[in-house]
């Protein structure tokens, strides 16, 4: 879902030209005052407690699976990773990042941005590390914005490129979980509740995405009407409500018109873009195939896919720094139907460490490298 958030979003964008999608200027020196550099170094911090948090529920979600549905034996194994498996998953691994890093580069050329397939790769990482340490599982917008905006990509044309990636992944999601609740009759999903709750999510999601494309201008008045409302209350202060007004209208604006011009654009780069974005969902629920077969288990395929679509469904909603808590307790309850007690936490913690531990590990590095690092020798040379 596209947010709307962070102080510094908000000073990036009241420096951008109206025409964004022709703008190619420097990083704003907004960023390099004392004021605007602590309200960086704040969010950083921020993430760093998020991550800290993620951590926190992650451990205590694999423990509490441990008890609950591992019958207290083994925590970890390793004896299943044979040198077959060992090469698949790693082969497997370099495709996921490749194909994420493609469904990005072919979101760009649509929008007739340039950007090298090596920065893209470096926007890999940076998203895995910062969608898992902020609320709900499509977070980490500040920092992929950034690089991109490093790389000559308009603030309004990055925040819409990453933003439509995210969307043609949940768009999958969105169209095949109610189809498989219905249809494959998932055990304690599959029921008269969840239809609902599925219904509403997936009607408001839709919902905002026809408004913000169609009925923007109802959008705006919304907006204003709330900002309106929170001045009136003495939440935010009249000089915060026309800030935050201007800025927020020059976003949607913005966002409207890469919307729109990624939709009119590049048919072929168009439609990689969304093969892409399928090839990588598809790598990424096969870590599971390539684990439970070195494990010993014989799954069909479609089972152990369909299950993980529905896990990833609810995940876009949960609250926690990268769906923590969910995911693992999600994973764990459908896949305990199939395998036993002893290979429960061993599946899930590996699940997780090639979909998520390695990526944000990586992320780490590339992050302290691209931008602490640099940032502090620029700082000293100056």
């Amino acid at each position: 879902m596209y947010n709307i958030k962070g102080v510094v979003i908000y000073q990036l964008l009241q420096i951008a030209e109206n025409q964004i999608m022709k703008e190619k200027e420097d990083l704003p020196k907004v960023l390099k005052t004392e004021e605007n550099l602590q309200i960086s170094k704040k969010r950083i911090f921020s993430y760093i407690f998020s991550g800290f948090i993620f951590l926190l529920i992650s451990f205590f979600s694999i423990m509490f699976v441990y008890n609950q549905f591992g019958g207290k034996t083994y925590l970890l194994r390793f004896d299943f990773f044979s040198l077959s498996i060992i090469c698949q998953l790693i082969i497997l691994l370099l495709l996921y990042f490749a194909f994420d890093g493609l469904r990005l580069y072919y979101v760009l050329k649509t929008m007739q941005q340039s950007i090298s397939f090596k920065e893209i790769i470096k926007l890999v990482f940076i998203n895995i590390l910062f969608s898992n340490v902020t609320p709900m599982a499509t977070g980490g917008g500040f920092a992929q914005i950034y690089f991109l905006h490093k790389n000559n990509i308009s603030i309004g044309m990055a925040t819409a490129a990453t933003t439509i990636r995210t969307t043609l992944a949940s768009m999958f999601l969105f169209i095949s979980t109610p189809m498989i609740l219905i249809f494959w009759k998932i055990p304690g999903f599959s029921t008269e509740k969840t239809y609902l709750y599925v219904a509403i999510l997936i009607t408001v999601y839709f919902l905002f995405y026809y408004i913000l494309l169609r009925k923007n201008k109802l959008l705006k008045k919304v907006l204003l009407l709330v900002f309106k409302l929170l001045r009136s209350i003495r939440i935010i202060s009249q000089r915060t409500n026309a800030n935050i007004s201007r800025k927020s209208i020059k976003e949607i604006n913005a966002f409207s018109g890469s919307l729109s011009l990624f939709i009119k654009g590049n048919k072929s780069c168009m439609i990689l873009s969304v093969l892409f974005t399928f090839f990588f969902l598809l790598s990424l629920f096969s870590f599971s195939i390539i684990l439970l077969k070195g494990l010993g288990y014989q799954i069909s395929y479609f089972t152990v896919i369909f299950y993980q679509i529905v896990v990833t469904f609810f995940m876009y909603f949960t609250p926690t720094p990268g769906a923590t808590g969910l995911a693992e307790g999600g994973y764990a309850l459908l896949f305990s139907q199939f395998v036993e007690k002893t290979d429960i936490v061993p599946l899930l913690f590996f699940w997780r460490f090639f979909t998520i531990y390695i990526g944000m590990i990586t992320g780490l590095g590339v992050f302290y490298w691209e931008f602490m690092k640099k940032h502090a020798k620029k700082k000293k040379n100056t």
